[in-house]
């Protein structure tokens, strides 16, 4: 058989729902191939189990199990990176779970915040190669905020520890999950819906932080006064602080 024949045959008899008998007579040796197909499938359901352990439990051995399956059979993994299987896996999940009447109520927004934190443990923290230097947050430039980092607006408290009584609750939740350069600790900020829509803004990069405030207090049906202008640079501060905002461009 030619390379890419025998690629597509061990594809078959790792990840369909059912070994096709052909492509196992292709390869030859069927048991040793089925023994790998199992010790193949058992190594990626772990990586997931590891990284979404609450939305493993929250959805139940059997439904995680489904979805695996079905994940493998009709939407597999296209990526040669170890690390983002687990986003594959959450999308096709995502995908399966959309009646609401068969899942948890917060299952989807724990899948979404548990890939969150995953995509954000090994997201690049380097800017962009020939990217303008940096200066000091200047509210004529643009502002730059952390590249480790995703934005989530979820209608569940699902960044709350499991044993805290309103974990998962229904409420209207504004996270950033962010990474800082200088280390490789992932943390969840809890933010309003004002200041997640400002740092949202800032992280399309397209206008300094002079148009973004306005343009988002407009939005949000806000009034630009000085009480309000004062509280956007008290949160301008906690954010370079803490890394979330670099400086501007």
């Amino acid at each position: 058989m030619a390379l890419i024949d025998v690629q597509r045959a061990v594809r078959s008899v790792c990840l369909d729902a059912q070994p096709p008998a052909a492509a196992l007579d292709e390869l030859g040796e069927p048991n040793v191939w089925l023994m790998y197909r199992e010790l193949a499938r058992t190594r990626l359901l772990g990586e997931i189990q590891h990284a979404l352990p609450r939305t493993c439990a929250a959805a139940g051995t059997e439904r995680m199990e489904q979805a695996f399956r079905e994940h493998l059979d009709r939407d597999p993994p296209r990526t040669r990176f170890f690390h983002a299987i687990v986003g594959a896996f959450a999308d096709s999940a995502r995908a399966q779970w959309q009646d609401p009447a068969s899942v948890p109520a917060h299952l989807l927004d724990l899948l979404a915040y548990e890939a969150a934190l995953w995509e954000v443990s090994d997201l690049d923290d380097a800017s962009p190669e020939g990217a303008a230097p940096l200066c000091e947050l200047d509210f004529e430039r643009i502002p730059v905020v952390a590249p480790a980092l995703r934005l989530l607006e979820l209608d569940h408290a699902v960044h709350l520890p499991a044993s805290d009584p309103g974990s998962g609750g229904a409420a209207a939740t504004f996270l950033a999950i962010h990474r800082a350069a200088d280390t490789e600790r992932v943390r969840t900020w809890a933010l309003n819906r004002s200041s997640h829509a400002l740092l949202r803004d800032f992280a399309l990069g397209q206008r300094t932080a002079a148009e973004s405030v306005p343009r988002v207090a407009a939005q949000l049906g806000q009034t630009v006064t000085p009480s309000y202008v004062e509280a956007v640079c008290e949160t301008l501060a906690q954010w370079l602080e803490s890394g979330l905002l670099l400086g501007s461009r």
